[in-house]
C-alpha cells in the first residue's frame, strides 16, 4: 500500500492471500488501511479493523480516505508554520545584527558587537571570525567567544 499509494479494503483477512500463510494469527477480521500522503509521497496510513468479517463500506473506505486528506494537510501546514518560525528567527537575528552595525563605525567595536549578538541570539556555544585577506591569499584572527576545541 505504501509503495502504491493506493487504500487496501480487506472484508475478511480469513480468506485474504495476503494474510493466509502469515505465522502469527491476526487479532481481527475486517481491515481498511488508507494512505496520508504529502504532495505524492506517502507519509503514513490511518488503519481500521474490526473483529467481524466483511463489516466495512466503500462509505466507510471514502470516510477513512478523507480523514487521511485532512491529516496529512494538518502535517503539511505544521511543517510550514515550522519553516515559517525558522525563518523568522533568522530574519529577526539578522535585523537585530544589522541595528547593531549601523550604530557604530568602529571596526573593531562591530565585530565585538557581531560576536556578542550571535552568542546571544543563535544561542551558540562558539563564535570564531577570521577574515580572509585577499592581497596576501591569508587569514587574519579577528575574535572568538565561547568554548573552543582543542586545535580547533
Amino acid at each position: 500500500m505504501v509503495a502504491t499509494g493506493n487504500s487496501i479494503s480487506i472484508p475478511d483477512v480469513r480468506t485474504d492471500t495476503r494474510f493466509i500463510h502469515q505465522t502469527v494469527p491476526v487479532q481481527y477480521r475486517s481491515l481498511v488501511v488508507v494512505p496520508i500522503k504529502s504532495q505524492e509521497d506517502v507519509v503514513g496510513t490511518i488503519s481500521i479493523a474490526s473483529d467481524l468479517a466483511n463489516v466495512f463500506t466503500p462509505n466507510d473506505t471514502r470516510l477513512i480516505e478523507a480523514l487521511g486528506i485532512e491529516a496529512a494537510i494538518a502535517i503539511e501546514n505544521s511543517n510550514l508554520l515550522e519553516m515559517t518560525r525558522e525563518d523568522l528567527k533568522e530574519i529577526n537575528a539578522l535585523y537585530r545584527v544589522s541595528q547593531g552595525l549601523a550604530a557604530t563605525l568602529d571596526p573593531d567595536q562591530l565585530i565585538r558587537d557581531v560576536t556578542i549578538s550571535c552568542m546571544r541570539i543563535l544561542v551558540i556555544i562558539m563564535f570564531r571570525c577570521l577574515l580572509w585577506i585577499p592581497k596576501t591569499e591569508t587569514s587574519s584572527f579577528v575574535t572568538q567567544a565561547g568554548k573552543m576545541q582543542p586545535n580547533s
